[in-house]
């Protein structure tokens, strides 16, 4: 790679010369009326446009179901001249599955994914599969109609889940490359192919109209379609135009079950959990030690449960208009497809964390006492900061066994005076908005007998914007719970002796307010205990959060192609069959902007006073009572009378202006809490709009391709032939990237407060308690207390203003590939194939905007031990604190792309009715980008040479796949009577894959363990995301001249969802699943009456994580989709 300065026209200039081009080509027919259109000697070449539809019926949509897709499916895989693998629409308007990336993950190798593959947090899965993994491999190209395709969300493949099925006539899974293909898809490429005027010999016009029942959600869901087409002669040549209209809502629903790995606690004299205080106090860490081993258990507490609705409105347009005459064909589409999802997210939560998180015991404890562990993590994840870096990972032997269920509970009153462990009610309200527009002119010209010239042209435009609001509520009880994934368990209890205290309001020892003569002395206001989980006086407003994302992309590209036909040759050179040239430009821009989550107190305890919901002067309006009842479909997962719990309303949480304005009219939160909303109507609290100038990025990315190929064949005795390709790409890539080298700043030095503090001081640091009177600092240790009073460069280092930058790199490749067909006979054949490929990085990650944040070590006085001396336990600030590494965050535009040298071997058997094919392949990867730490180098401040490093995407990796695939068809047209009306469609995957386990991140203080918790990778996974070791799927079909039947089951084993969950700090992995599908269509004339269901066996989607050494497995989570039944009508002219 290198790095140069480049000049390129404008925008506007650009345009008008691409313009110009297809102007000039589309005004060439004159010259090209003069010539003979004579059929090719052989199908590599294209055929003559004149007789192509009236020579063969292959082009034309004859409505005959799935026997007639499989078939034309079946024709493609063996004319393909590399590793093809199709499906087709049976129908027009209808693929046979409720999504394309459903469908697509019927083809061998092909695996459809609902959680991120990108190694990111899988506890959100999607309602409709949103990708596809070929053979493993998360590195697909997307294509409509061979042409670039992408969503403008920083990545570079098409979401599928966007892509309404009735534009689509077909699908090809390119697995190997050819010079010709356009790059970009070492694991694949998916090409979706609309339907074309020409495609049918007849006018056409076909409107669907199905409803979809969403079983969990208890809603249907409208979609519709019309497809209509015409053609006709003139005397210019024959006109055909094809227009299409869809629009599809989904209602859906998820609900997700999670629970905490064990963790190391030691059972009391009467086997119980005690209750021992913080994680960062010293007896919960010294309770270990001279602990009996096999008294030391693992405990299971932490739990969520999360109902999430998703409401999902898709509009899709779409035009095709086609001309040709005996020479030339001229095409042009335009495709817009609107998608907008509005979900609403509810989560009942509490999960042990590093701070504080596990001042809880645990009672009436059932023990497998059979489970034990080499060694089980300190603590679970990153949910706080360790007293000494490293102290999370410090792993303690377990012998006494495995918590099955017990009973939580918490005498922890803190701030709040309430009694149990504080239960998290989260709401969350996103809205995501996406619009892909595509605009493309092809042309086709036969030139002479043996010149073919193909012309094409495209304008891409997409955009897409994200909101999210969170909502944060609190409750306290005690509970017991059960974890399970298939018959979880979680029953809550309010304690007696619970309640709040807000405002100053104090409570003496028997829990009642303080008193004199009978009346409340100190100010507040009294909270009755809770009587339900569901009463707005037992849960207080903690927290709100926003979020904003935006991206807007376009892509312009030219492409020509020129075949010339060399067959007919003598000796050796009559092997030689065509020769293909060819060359393409394009260019692609993007601009994104994301801020990070946006958190902020509302009304917390610490505060002074926090929102009780009972409290506000409207709580109806903000809060309401939401029922887990029916979780899991009724299954009992919540036990007793406390199944409806408090949470923000639904209503201000999916409308953001409602959302502000509640909060900033409320007289309970008129001077609590900190969280300024970045989406005001006047600004923000950055003053200059939702983005700050580091959040964007500017990135133009131009590619200019060459590529030549030399086709060859040649016949031997019988019916055995050979025939392949050879050929070489040129592929050079400028990346010009744009944005902001930002520094953040250290938060502000904390003031010491007045002994009484009260509204107005929180943001402050006692020296005496306000309610005893007790000393809590010394009164110089504000002096001492922070990095300003230390080191004056690193703090004016944090505060530099933002630095804007901008790099231009080039990066040039060759890309060389052989493909051949060795034909034993007309029905058997070997195929071959090899190619060098390249996957660009995304394109988010590519940004030039960056965030520098200096780290700091403080260094503490040693603790005073004897508890009569007057500083026994109070802050005496601090013996220095000090700056200790710079750490860069977001984009890396210096990523290379990630190559692949990939080989397949087949063999292929078709005969009538069906075929047979068993392939191998083998891929070794390089370059792969995972997120990881990259040193930068040094800079001194304050006397103290300090690392520079950055953390996220880098090329770190290698990775080798290998494998085989087994794909079998055939309808049984041999069997006697209806049976010949049956078919089966079968495959099977075997992938091996292995990769470099990441490395842990930087350890600037040499302890041996990482300086950032969340770069600690546990147990040296070597897996490759999203890759199963099998996959298999098997169809039965039935259909006769009324009757078409389908059931369909997809199974695929394990695999890696992430190297290290957020919240449990382990690497988690999806369990085996396997999924029943069934549909059925009745076809009357021309009326077609249909239905399908998806999800049959009800198949949840299970997790587990890898928590010790050893490789032992915990289970993680389990998600339930809806069950769906389709139900609609199809009528045709």
């Amino acid at each position: 790679m290198k790095m140069q300065v480049l000049a390129y026209p404008s925008r506007s200039a650009r345009r008008l010369l691409m313009a110009t081009s297809a102007l000039t080509l589309a005004l060439t027919p004159a010259a090209a009326f003069a010539q003979t259109a004579i059929t090719p000697p052989n199908e590599k070449v294209p055929t003559p446009l004149a007789n192509a539809q009236d020579a063969t019926p292959e082009g034309e949509i004859v409505v005959t179901g799935i026997r007639a897709a499989l078939e034309s499916a079946k024709e493609i895989k063996r004319r393909s001249s590399t590793f093809v693998d199709s499906i087709t629409a049976s129908d027009i308007a209808t693929l046979p599955d409720l999504s394309v990336a459903e469908a697509i993950g019927r083809i061998p190798g092909v695996t459809i994914s609902r959680f991120p593959t990108n190694g990111g947090s899988p506890d959100f899965p999607s309602p409709e599969g949103r990708g596809n993994l070929v053979r493993g491999l998360g590195f697909v190209r997307s294509e409509f109609n061979g042409r670039d395709a992408f969503s403008a969300n920083g990545g570079r493949s098409l979401d599928f889940s966007s892509i309404p099925p009735e534009l689509v006539g077909g699908v090809d899974v390119y697995k190997n490359q050819s010079a010709d293909l356009i790059e970009g898809g070492i694991g694949g490429t998916i090409n979706l192919r609309t339907l074309e005027p020409f495609d049918s010999k007849k006018d056409l016009f076909v409107v669907a109209f199905d409803g979809t029942f969403s079983d969990l959600r208890e809603k249907w869901s409208p979609q519709g379609s019309i497809t209509a087409g015409k053609r006709w002669k003139t005397g210019i040549g024959e006109i055909g135009i094809l227009g299409s209209y869809s629009r599809s809502r989904l209602d859906s629903r998820i609900n997700g079950w999670q629970q905490s790995p064990p963790i190391p606690r030691v059972l009391d004299a009467n086997g119980n959990v005690p209750e021992t205080g913080n994680f960062n106090d010293d007896n919960r860490t010294n309770e270990f030690i001279g602990a009996d081993p096999s008294r030391i258990v693992g405990i299971t507490p932490g739990f969520q449960l999360r109902n999430t609705d998703f409401d999902r409105d898709r509009i899709s347009y779409y035009g095709a208009v086609q001309w040709r005459n005996d020479s030339l064909q001229a095409t042009f589409k335009y495709i817009r497809v609107e998608t907008k999802i509005n979900s609403t997210e509810r989560t009942l939560e509490w999960f042990p964390d590093h701070n504080g998180g596990v001042q809880i015991g645990v009672q009436n404890m059932q023990l497998n006492k059979n489970w034990g562990s080499s060694g089980l993590p300190m603590c679970s994840g990153p949910g706080g900061r360790p007293v000494a870096p490293g102290d999370c990972e410090t792993l303690y032997p377990v012998q006494g066994g495995l918590m099955e269920s017990g009973l939580v509970t918490s005498n922890n009153d803190s701030w709040t005076g309430a009694r149990g462990r504080d239960i998290g009610m989260l709401g969350v309200g996103k809205q995501e908005e996406a619009t892909t527009e595509d605009f493309s002119l092809n042309l086709k010209w036969t030139a002479s007998e043996r010149l073919f010239v193909t012309v094409d042209g495209q304008y891409t435009k997409a955009d897409a914007r994200q909101r999210q609001i969170w909502g944060g509520m609190n409750s306290y009880f005690n509970y017991s719970v059960k974890p399970d994934l298939d018959h979880p368990r979680v029953e809550f209890f309010i304690d007696p002796t619970h309640r709040f205290n807000p405002g100053n309001t104090r409570f003496t020892g028997d829990r009642d307010p303080v008193t004199t003569d009978g009346v409340i002395t100190t100010p507040g206001i009294f909270i009755p205990t809770p009587t339900s989980s569901s009463d707005f006086n037992g849960a207080n407003f903690q927290f709100a959060a926003d979020q904003f994302q935006n991206g807007e992309g376009d892509l312009y590209s030219l492409r020509g192609d020129l075949s010339y036909d060399v067959s007919g040759a003598d000796g050796l050179a009559g092997w030689f069959d065509s020769v293909k040239f060819g060359a393409r430009f394009a260019e692609r821009s993007q601009v994104n902007s994301e801020m990070a989550l946006n958190w902020g107190a509302i009304a917390p305890a610490w505060a002074g006073g926090y929102g009780i919901a009972g409290t506000f002067q409207n709580p109806n309006k903000g809060f309401e009572a939401v029922s887990f009842k029916d979780f899991f479909r009724g299954d009992g997962v919540i036990q007793g009378s406390n199944t409806d719990f408090v949470f923000v309303n639904q209503n201000i949480l999916n409308d953001y202006s409602a959302f502000r304005k509640y909060i900033a009219s409320e007289p309970q939160l008129a001077t609590l809490g900190s969280w300024v909303p970045r989406g005001t109507d006047n600004g923000t609290r950055f003053g200059q709009g939702i983005y700050r100038p580091e959040d964007t990025s500017d990135i133009t990315e131009r590619t200019k391709n060459a590529y030549v190929r030399v086709d060859f064949k040649h016949d031997f005795d019988g019916d055995m032939s050979i025939d392949g390709n050879i050929g070489v790409r040129y592929v050079r890539t400028e990346l010009q990237s744009s944005g902001f080298q930002a520094f953040r700043p250290f938060n502000p030095d904390l003031p010491s407060c007045s002994l009484t503090g009260g509204p107005g001081q929180q943001n402050c640091q006692y020296t005496f308690d306000p309610d005893t009177g007790k000393r809590l600092r010394t009164d110089d240790a504000e002096s001492r207390d922070d990095i300003r009073d230390f080191a004056p460069q690193a703090v004016a280092y944090a505060e530099q203003a933002a630095i804007p930058t901008t790099l231009n790199l080039v990066d040039e490749r060759w890309l060389p590939s052989f493909n051949m067909k060795f034909n034993l006979n007309r029905e058997m054949l070997f195929r071959f194939g090899y190619s060098k490929g390249l996957s660009r990085p995304n394109v988010q990650d590519l940004r030039a905007s960056q965030e520098y944040v200096v780290t700091t070590t403080t260094t503490r006085y040693d603790q005073i031990t004897d508890r009569n001396d007057p500083l026994f336990g109070v802050d005496r600030g601090a013996q220095d604190v000090s700056a200790s590494e710079i750490r860069v965050s977001r984009g890396n535009p210096f990523l290379k792309p990630t190559t692949a040298d990939s080989f397949d071997l087949s063999y292929e058997w078709y005969f009538k009715g069906g075929y047979l094919s068993v392939a191998g392949f083998y891929k070794s990867l390089s370059n792969i980008i995972t997120n990881g730490d990259l040193s930068l180098g040094t800079t001194t401040l304050d006397g103290k040479t300090l690392n520079i490093v950055y953390n996220g995407a880098v090329n770190q990796a290698k990775a080798k796949v290998k494998g085989v695939e087994v794909g079998y068809q055939q309808f049984f047209d041999f069997l006697p009577g209806p049976l010949k009306h049956l078919g089966v469609q079968a495959n099977y995957t075997f992938i091996d894959a292995t990769t470099t386990p990441p490395g842990n991140g930087a350890d600037a203080n040499g302890d041996g363990v990482p300086d950032d918790v969340t770069q600690v990778f546990r147990w040296g996974v070597s897996d490759l995301l999203g890759q199963s070791k099998h996959i298999a799927n098997a169809v039965a079909i039935y259909q006769d001249k009324v009757v078409e039947a389908r059931l369909a089951y997809n199974w695929r084993s394990s695999y890696l969802l992430t190297y290290r969950d957020y919240v449990t700090g382990n690497p988690i992995f999806a369990e085996d699943a396997g999924f029943l599908d069934a549909s059925l269509k009745f076809n009357i004339g021309n009326l077609q009456i249909r239905g399908s269901i998806a999800n049959i066996l009800d198949t949840k989607s299970k997790a587990y994580g890898i928590i010790d050494t050893d490789g032992q497995k915990y289970d993680r989570f389990s998600f339930l989709n809806d069950r769906r039944i389709v139900v609609g009508a199809l009528f045709r002219i």
